[in-house]
């Protein structure tokens, strides 16, 4: 996040996938703090103050906002809604190996916990914000929902979310806190893994 007017473009000459492409981001910019987006999002007009302000205010390491959802191709229409369609709980290690309640790929943070956690894998396609994010709780770092949407995730009929793809990947950063512990704790993460097919 720079000051007005200031874009930089940054090109990925190579097909190297989403987490790359972040990846290439964050190292390119030069501000304080780093915002995601993903390509099925649209930001709301608020989005990006709104967190910034957040962040300024909380000194917390990473936010999360909630999200809308909207169906179909066309622009999003900000309509006044009860609740936002879905929202997170932030920082929680245990409830983190089932599901993901951190938050996807549309947070903010500082750009130094972002070096300190290091970078989006690039290994395989899909839940690189779950990894990232569970790593960085297994490190300390605490994450906070957002309890507003400050974005919508873009639904197109027939277009499911890969809910078992990549599982695995998720569970990396607690199979490598394990084994420091004891190389047999690996065990549970299997036998987890298993559980959620």
């Amino acid at each position: 996040v720079g000051g007005a007017g200031r874009w930089q473009v940054v090109e990925v000459k190579e097909k190297r996938g989403v987490g790359a492409a972040r990846n290439a981001g964050a190292a390119a910019a030069r501000g304080e703090y780093l915002m995601f987006m993903d390509s099925d999002s649209v930001a709301k007009p608020y989005q990006v103050g709104a967190l910034v302000r957040a962040m300024q205010s909380s000194q917390v390491g990473i936010l999360s906002p909630f999200i809308d959802f909207h169906k179909g191709e066309g622009q999003p229409v900000s309509q006044p809604t009860a609740a936002p369609d879905q929202g997170f709980i932030g920082s929680d290690s245990g409830l983190g190996m089932l599901r993901n309640i951190y938050g996807e790929a549309n947070f903010i943070t500082k750009r130094s916990t972002f070096q300190k956690v290091g970078h989006f894998s690039e290994e395989t396609e899909g839940h690189e914000a779950w990894k990232f994010l569970t790593k960085a709780t297994l490190m300390g770092i605490e994450i906070l929902p957002f309890p507003s949407a400050t974005y919508w995730k873009r639904q197109l009929p027939g277009v499911l979310p890969p809910v078992r793809a990549n599982r695995l990947q998720n569970l990396e950063p607690y199979v490598e806190a394990f084994e420091k512990v004891d190389p047999s704790l690996r065990t549970i993460i299997k036998y987890l893994l298993i559980q959620q097919e």
